[in-house]
């Protein structure tokens, strides 16, 4: 096996081990503050502060990583996590959960770019990119899946703090595995992070523009569902936690069944164009239908969801292999850009959802993020497809 070979093995083993411990929180921190006190809106300003701070992280990245290199990065941003997760489960303040969770949710942003890089480097051969990011995809999709039978067994056994605690214990040794596995990572030459080129490129380019914006919508939609929908299900609809568990474990699969094949056959018969649209019109409507349900069964919930997130993989793997394959490892300005779609949706999407939980009830908040959804069509018909 190749070095590349070798290199893209370790990422996809460290993205997994990444993703189980990140999994672990993922739709469970609104909850952890609704259980605190704190009001939805309260919770959404909370959320929109961390990612506020994450783009000031990510514009730091491309300067960052000339100077001490991926790996470094990577597993001391993995050691600082590790000990801001401890602080919170041993906190009972409001304070200091609202000071320290926002700083953690900026630099778990961060990882998945660094992450990036570590793939990105690793993988030259742009007929693979699609089942590649697919692959990463539904690793990183069925770690969150396997962590929500942890999470099931946790809460049954006590408060949200054992959550954060399991998730310090676990990113310790993650840290020092990533450290080992990657001392034969050789950095590429990183390009100076020029964000006026960025923005560029993206005047000059409509298909850049247009999968910016795709991108953005989806990470616009993970915003208001990963905050809101756990609130939902727990506070109107009814249903436990551990019963929510189930349900993020089914919602998804399709991550895992779907993703690397609909990547193989984007790379060899399928154009993103096709992939994009039937991924928004699914999305659109599948969210809009959740307004009318409310009874507490766990297999309508884990149904309706899964269907969501079938509109989610085809977005995912269309966004990502379009993207990436226009772009390499050392266009480190550029993927954080794109990833800095990420913290920027979700500031505006829970600050958004908290100015419309004044004037109308949560649940017709599914029906406006349908709609907003249906809008990705044209963007992404606008796209020309490289194949």
């Amino acid at each position: 096996m190749t070095e590349a070979g070798k290199l893209r093995r370790s990422v996809y083993l460290v993205n997994f081990l990444y993703s189980l411990q990140f999994g672990l929180l993922l739709y469970f921190n609104s909850s952890f503050l609704l259980d605190l006190g704190f009001s939805g809106q309260a919770i959404g300003l909370i959320f929109a502060a961390g990612y506020a701070l994450a783009i000031a992280v990510l514009l730091l990245i491309p300067r960052l990583l000339p100077r001490f290199g991926n790996r470094s990065l990577f597993t001391t941003g993995l050691l600082i996590a590790g000990a801001i997760f401890f602080a919170i489960s041993t906190s009972t303040s409001q304070l200091s959960v609202a000071l320290l969770l926002p700083v953690a949710l900026a630099i778990s942003t961060s990882m998945h770019v660094l992450i990036d890089v570590f793939l990105q480097t690793a993988s030259a051969d742009k007929n693979k990119v699609g089942v590649r990011r697919g692959l990463m995809s539904s690793l990183t999709n069925g770690a969150y899946i396997a962590s929500q039978s942890l999470v099931i067994l946790l809460l049954a056994r006590g408060p949200f703090s054992l959550l954060y605690a399991a998730t310090a214990v676990l990113i310790v040794p993650l840290a020092v595995l990533s450290y080992l596995l990657f001392r034969r990572f050789r950095d590429p030459a990183y390009e100076r992070p020029k964000w006026g080129g960025v923005l560029g490129k993206l005047r000059v380019s409509k298909d850049l523009r247009n999968i910016f914006f795709i991108q953005f919508l989806l990470r616009l939609f993970y915003s208001i569902m990963v905050v809101y929908t756990p609130i939902y299900l727990h506070e109107y609809v009814g249903l436990s936690l551990p019963d929510m568990g189930v349900v993020f474990a089914v919602m998804l699969l399709p991550f895992v069944l779907f993703e690397v094949l609909i990547g193989r056959l984007e790379d060899t018969r399928w154009g993103e164009q096709e992939v994009l649209v039937s991924g928004f019109v699914v999305i659109g409507v599948a969210t809009a239908a959740l307004a009318f349900f409310s009874i507490p069964h766990v297999a309508l919930w884990a149904a309706a969801l899964f269907a969501t997130r079938v509109g989610a993989v085809l977005i995912d793997v269309g966004s990502e292999a379009y993207f990436f394959k226009h772009v390499m490892g050392s266009n480190a300005g550029e993927v954080s850009s794109f990833r800095m779609l990420y913290p920027f949706a979700y500031i505006i999407g829970p600050l958004a959802a908290a100015a419309l939980l004044f004037v109308i009830p949560l649940k017709l908040l599914f029906v406006v993020l349908g709609v907003v959804m249906l809008l990705g069509i044209f963007p992404a018909l606008a796209l020309r497809d490289t194949r």
